[in-house]
């Protein structure tokens, strides 16, 4: 009402947001200087006032990466240490603005393997392309879970669910879990439950799932190499198994995860376990939905 010009409009002049299903958003107009120069002041004065190390843009793909440009400059002004998150996959986000960009293309190829529609090739190559199509260094936001999507345990099955988060929490990258993700909460539907009266469901507390997410969380801590070390993905593993070697100043840790719902056996050459689910170490074999985390000898 009191900058009707701040905001996007149809060609009827009523207000919109260029982003589908939501129309009960109103979108801003980011041409107008004015505007710019308001959501900039705003967002200066919030880090300034409660100490905020951080923003998220929701929607970034809509805001011009000029303007987010700008914000960066204002907001590192303020706070040198600032971190952006760009609910985006655009690369170009990260050349000045953001630190981190959205990354759900692993969950989809994780689901393939999972569901016997993909192999570990095709794993493997999807990252060498979504990684070497960005800048170096550029950090993504991987995620089995987001606001949008329905649970992972509904995705992939309980235990493979778990296996798909033993790749996460290895692998390059900013992980990303949904809150109860970690514990097997069931009621999340997608973002529109947060306008409801939704709340967490201790009583489906799995505890199984929360010890397993809790020591990939310590180890990942724990092993720089599991954080920013080079990645190289290992070849002919049994269907379904995923393998990795993430490496960095003299220290080499293999992963394996088995997202086929059969045994598999695996290669020689690993040290003592750092963590493993389902793995015979007589045997050499991992089982279903299990997964393997050794330095290599």
């Amino acid at each position: 009402m009191t900058h009707p010009g701040w905001f996007q409009r149809d060609r009827a002049g009523k207000v919109m947001y260029a982003v589908p299903h939501r129309e009960y958003f109103a979108g801003f107009d980011f041409s107008n200087p004015d505007l710019r120069r308001y959501l900039v002041d705003t967002m200066c004065r919030w880090v300034e006032r409660f100490g905020l190390d951080g923003m998220r843009f929701d929607d970034s793909d809509i805001t011009p990466t000029d303007f987010l440009d700008e914000i960066r400059a204002a907001l590192a002004a303020v706070r040198p240490d600032i971190a952006l998150i760009s609910q985006a996959y655009d690369e170009f986000h990260h050349l000045a603005a953001c630190d981190l960009t959205y990354e759900g293309g692993t969950r989809e190829m994780l689901r393939r393997v999972a569901h016997g529609e993909a192999g570990a090739r095709e794993f493997a190559q999807y990252w060498n392309e979504s990684t070497y199509g960005f800048p170096r260094g550029a950090l993504r936001l991987r995620w089995l879970e987001d606001k949008e999507q329905p649970r992972a345990g509904a995705v992939f099955g309980h235990d493979a669910h778990l296996a798909a988060a033993s790749v996460l929490l290895t692998m390059d990258g900013v992980p990303h879990i949904l809150m109860g993700q970690e514990f097997g909460d069931s009621g999340w539907r997608d973002w529109t439950v947060l306008f409801e009266d939704w709340r967490l469901d201790w009583s489906k507390f799995d505890h199984a799932a929360f010890a397993h997410f809790s020591a990939l969380i310590k180890l990942r801590r724990r092993h720089p190499a599991l954080r920013r070390g080079a990645t190289d993905f290992i070849d002919d593993l049994p269907d379904g198994v995923i393998g990795m070697v993430r490496s960095l100043d003299g220290e080499r840790i293999g992963v394996y995860a088995n997202l086929a719902s059969t045994t598999a056996a695996l290669p020689d050459g690993m040290g003592v376990p750092l963590y493993a689910r389902g793995w015979d170490q007589d045997a050499g074999s991992l089982d279903a939905h299990g997964c393997l985390v050794a330095p290599l000898r």
